[in-house]
């Protein structure tokens, strides 16, 4: 029962901080000294200002003149200069205070202020996220981080700066703080009816000789409102050349110890900043499905809040100031003039109190520069995990969140890794579900593992063993140590789902001599036997390999009664045999195969450029009408053409080519693989090629086709012979009007009946001669020369063989006794759920359910000694195993530990189960248990289970971990086994919290990044 071994509850104890004996986990060297925030090439922002405007005050009418606030802005007068423009090299990029008017945003098509009252409240989440340009982006920047001159924030500012200098130390440092904060509205209210007082913003200073004087500070975006980082400029002595740097440059602020940089209460981007408190509220907000929309909203909701919060205080206090004007006129008299106040300011006003909202584009730019940063610590932090279980599951729901270039996808899948502790070990956006795609990060998962000193992974589970198993094995050796793989059988060779499936299956004929070369000599002498025989006529040639994109590993040739494997995975890119190059290169040869243009040009490695006399099998069986489409399959080809099954069992197809030998499964495979397209080719090769158009001059008894329209790609109306010009008309009470450029075709068989004859008048139709075969004009425009081949297979298939489908016990009659103690049938397998659910069977038959329960029963049996510690509970309490099972199972699997038994145990169980039920009939619908599919699909089950990709490896790693006693003092656990949670803890927890639809490549990479780091932080908690 070793699959029920306990680990420790947890990671063991320092697991993290020292993963491996043979090298501690330092950071990445590149990590040192990181610059502030690159914002490069990423997603573009908009910004969107917003104002609020109090009208229609009635406690001010006819009483208060209302002052409008003269200021204008100055950006005229706002140049660059040498003083204010910083280069952007690798050190001081994003430093340089490079300002630009609105003309700029103009020019670069972006909007700058917007209302805030005019957006709406409803949050588009299909918005597509549009990526601008990084000059766009600068331009924006620029724009938005004006502070005109003599405007309220710039004299504010400019203030502070003068009560600063001299050097001495400000009474805020002294009071242990940086901030310089405004008072109070209400202590501000007391002193003058000035809303210039509410303008002024908190205040960060750095300090230094000399002040910035044009764009005297940066603003900083927070969670209500803005604040300003003040600085001085800095300036290098070195006297050969001369540099200015800003005191908040990253150069500068790395300098400074660690706990200084943690008071920086900002970080940077190109001409502005978030505050760290804003930035933390985002990365939580994107981890619990509030995107980049809804957090503009908060924000937009915050900062106009606060807003309006300080313009009601200030009318306010206008009140109090009417009521007093009232009182003094009661008592005094008349009031010669009335007391003006200026207006308070909109919002958006830069010369007033100067707000400014991050528009969704803008936050979202914002937080993906900030997981640029941090992404090589995360990455750091994923390379420290181990784990000798591993599952890996493909998802494509989340593709469906990212936005689409040019209406195609730009990934297919999500990838997703992880470990016994349901920690993310690596997380991939695919192209397509082959893991070859995965190797560079499977190699680099590896490659941490060595350096750390990891304990190598000794379980893989996956859904598909079969296509997966090859490639896990080869990229993670230590799930081959002990293992045994156990030969195929008929039924694991062919697809029982394929029409075919009646069909014989396809093998050598006993003539066909197959030749396995591995060296220079031996193939060189082949190629030259090939170069005479077959000059000027036709091969079939194919490879295979262990990847695709990894170099050919063998080539397969076949001519006459021969087939040539030529091992060339050893030679290198310039030491290609010279004769096989002659093959290659020669125009008079012609290749034919099924996608043999991709498998020549994987020459290439080799230094070919090009292999000239390429002939697609797809497109030469299309022109001889043997099949409807040229891109179907070989295999499919095959069952067209051949009357036979091509076995492509994934085992065999991704196996390793590269091996020392050849298994007789491999050489089998490649031999046929060759065989079939020249067997194809030479029987076929003098039939006519068709859908030729039809002329006058077309030879009388062609084979043609009748199609509704000048295309040969239309729908054909029927199939007939080309007839002399001689030959009478069958009707002769039908006379063809029209005899210009029409052939006589003596129809033979018709496909639709409706088809309208233009050589006759009164509407007549092919339906309306009822005697076939019959002679008829027809325009030659509608005829297309067919395959009489085709016409036939259509009329007859009494000649086609007919090879009943094994039962489940056809092949199978006994497993073989593995006398080995020690070895393993797999470490690959396959999770047990997807192989119940692989068997569809109908839920309205009435044994559906029973069949169900004993068919997990049987695949997975409990512990005893947990199972009588809860039956003790069970009668305690007045129920039994049975009744619970029925109406809480999962109550029980948390608390019994369950194996799945040995692949011989397990075989036996399930085939007698199989063939039980299978027969069983519905009592109401009359319909089998198990229809033809699911009879199919029980012999792929039993397939798996005899291979060993289902039962629990014997003395391998454990799968359950404890979580601690519940209430009623039984032990709970935690199963490590399987898929599952790839998909329930992982997969669907991404789809819930990825909010950002319509997000670009980059956000949903960003978005992916960060969550790895929370959902592999919350699982190590546990």
């Amino acid at each position: 029962m070793s699959n029920i071994s306990l680990k420790k509850k947890g990671r063991p104890s320092g697991s993290k901080s020292k993963p491996g004996s043979k090298a501690p986990g330092p950071k990445p060297a590149h990590l040192v000294n990181q610059p502030r925030l690159s914002f490069s090439n990423v997603i573009a922002t908009q910004a969107e200002s917003s104002n609020s405007e109090l009208e229609n005050l009635s406690i001010l009418q006819d009483t208060l003149v209302i002052q409008q606030s003269q200021a204008t802005h100055t950006n005229d007068d706002i140049a660059e200069n040498n003083e204010e423009s910083i280069g952007t090299s690798e050190d001081n990029r994003n430093i340089g205070l490079n300002i630009a008017d609105e003309s700029i945003n103009q020019a670069a098509g972006v909007d700058i202020d917007v209302d805030y009252t005019e957006v709406s409240d409803d949050i588009d989440e299909t918005q597509l996220l549009d990526e601008l340009t990084e000059e766009q982006f600068n331009a924006l920047e620029n724009s938005i981080s004006i502070i005109p001159e003599n405007g309220c924030p710039d004299k504010y500012l400019g203030g502070i700066q003068d009560n600063l200098k001299g050097g001495n130390v400000p009474s805020q440092y002294i009071n242990g703080t940086f901030w310089i904060n405004p008072p109070s509205v209400s202590f501000s209210l007391k002193q003058k009816m000035n809303p210039e007082l509410f303008y002024r913003p908190r205040v960060f200073p750095l300090l230094a000789k000399e002040w910035v004087q044009k764009t005297k500070a940066r603003r900083i975006i927070d969670l209500d409102d803005c604040f300003y980082l003040l600085s001085v400029r800095l300036k290098c002595t070195n006297k050969t050349t001369v540099h200015t740097f800003m005191g908040y440059a990253s150069s500068i602020i790395r300098q400074l110890p660690p706990r200084v940089q943690a008071d920086l209460p900002a970080l940077l981007t190109h001409r502005s900043g978030f505050s760290k408190q804003l930035v933390r509220l985002l990365r939580t907000q994107f981890q619990n499905a509030a995107g980049s929309h809804r957090m503009h909203q908060i924000l937009r909701t915050n900062h106009t809040e606060k807003f309006d919060s300080i313009q009601f205080q200030y009318y306010d206090a206008l009140k109090d100031k009417l009521n007093e004007q009232n009182m003094a006129k009661k008592l005094v008299g008349n009031v010669s003039t009335a007391t003006t106040y200026p207006e308070f300011s909109t919002f958006n006003d830069r010369n007033g109190y100067n707000g400014y909202v991050p528009s969704a584009n803008y936050i979202s730019y914002v937080y993906c520069s900030i997981i640029d940063e941090l992404r090589p610590y995360m990455n750091q932090h994923t390379s420290l995990l181990d784990g000798i279980v591993l599952k890996g599951d493909h998802s494509f729901k989340i593709i469906k969140h990212m936005a689409k270039i040019n209406g195609v996808s730009t990934f297919s899948c999500l990838y997703t890794l992880l470990n016994e502790y349901e920690e993310i070990r690596l997380q991939v956006l695919a192209p397509t579900k082959s893991l070859e795609h995965l190797a560079p990060s499977f190699k680099n998962m590896m490659e941490s593992y060595k350096k750390y000193g990891f304990k190598m992974p000794e379980l893989f589970y996956t859904d598909n063993v079969l296509g997966d198993r090859f490639f896990l094995e080869s990229t993670i050796p230590s799930l081959l140590k002990d293992v045994i793989h156990k030969n195929p059988t008929l039924t694991e060779q062919v697809d029982l789902n394929s029409p075919f499936k009646n069909y014989p299956v396809a093998r050598l004929p006993d003539n066909i001599t197959v030749s396995v070369l591995n060296t220079t000599i031996d193939i060189n002498k082949s190629c030259q036997k090939l170069l005479d025989e077959c000059l000027q006529q036709a091969i079939s040639i194919s490879e295979q390999s262990a990847l695709k994109f990894v170099p050919i590993a063998l080539v397969q040739i076949a001519y006459g009664n021969s087939v040539y494997l030529m091992r060339i995975h050893s030679f290198a890119s310039n030491n290609l045999p010279e004769n096989l190059i002659k093959i290659l290169t020669d125009t008079k040869i012609a290749k034919i195969g099924k996608n043999v243009s991709g498998d020549l040009t994987r020459f290439r490695y080799f230094g070919l450029q090009q292999c000239p006399g390429q002939l697609e099998l797809g497109t030469f069986c299309k022109d001889k009408d043997l099949i409807e489409r040229r891109n179907t399959s070989l295999a499919d080809i095959c069952g067209f053409v051949l009357k036979v099954q091509l076995p492509k069992a994934n085992f065999v197809r991704c196996g390793n080519w590269e091996a020392p030998i050849l298994s007789e499964e491999q050489i089998n495979y490649a031999a046929l693989d060759a065989w079939v397209s020249y067997e194809i080719y030479t029987r076929y090769k003098d039939m006519p090629t068709v859908h030729q158009k039809v002329t006058v001059n077309t030879t009388a008894g062609s084979f043609i086709a009748i199609h509704l329209d000048k295309s040969a790609s239309s729908s054909v109306a029927g199939y007939g012979y080309i007839c002399n010009d001689d030959t009478p008309p069958t009707n002769n009470t039908h006379e063809a009007l029209h005899t210009n450029s029409t052939r006589i075709v003596k129809v033979v068989k018709i496909t639709i009946p409706g088809y309208p004859l233009e050589c006759y008048n009164e509407g007549l139709t092919l339906g309306d001669f009822h005697d076939i075969p019959f002679n008829v004009y027809i325009k030659c425009k509608y005829l297309f020369t067919a395959s009489e081949r085709v016409h036939n297979l259509v009329s007859d298939t009494s000649s086609i063989p007919i090879i009943p489908m094994p039962p489940i016990n056809g092949d199978i009659t006994s497993l073989p006794i593995n006398t080995n103690t020690n070895s393993v049938d797999s470490r690959v397998l396959k999770d047990g759920f997807h192989i119940m659910d692989m068997i569809k069977v109908n839920k309205s038959h009435g044994m559906q359910k029973d069949f169900m329960r004993r068919f997990r029963d049987i695949m997975y049996v409990c512990d005893q000694d947990d199972k009588a510690l809860v039956e003790s509970y069970l009668e305690s309490i007045g129920t039994d195993w049975k009744t619970r099972m029925l109406i809480n199972p999962a109550w029980i699997f948390e608390r019994v530990r369950r194996h799945i038994p040995p692949a011989d145990e397990l075989y036996t169980a399930l085939k007698f189960l199989f063939e039980s039920y299978g027969p069983l009939r519905c009592e109401h619908s009359g319909l089998k248990l198990f229809n033809d599919a699911a009879v199919a699909m029980s012999l792929h089950v039993l397939d798996s289970v005899r291979q060993g990709h289902v039962s629990d490896v014997v003395n391998g790693p454990p799968l359950y971990t404890e979580k601690g006693l519940d209430k009623n003092n039984l032990m709970t656990y935690k199963c490590s086994r399987g898929t599952s949670s790839v998909e329930g803890a992982c997969h669907m927890n991404i789809v819930r919290k990825f909010a950002s639809y319509n997000a670009s490549v980059r956000l949903t990479d960003s978005i992916l990044a960060d969550y790895r780091l929370y959902h592999n932080l919350n699982v190590s908690n546990k």
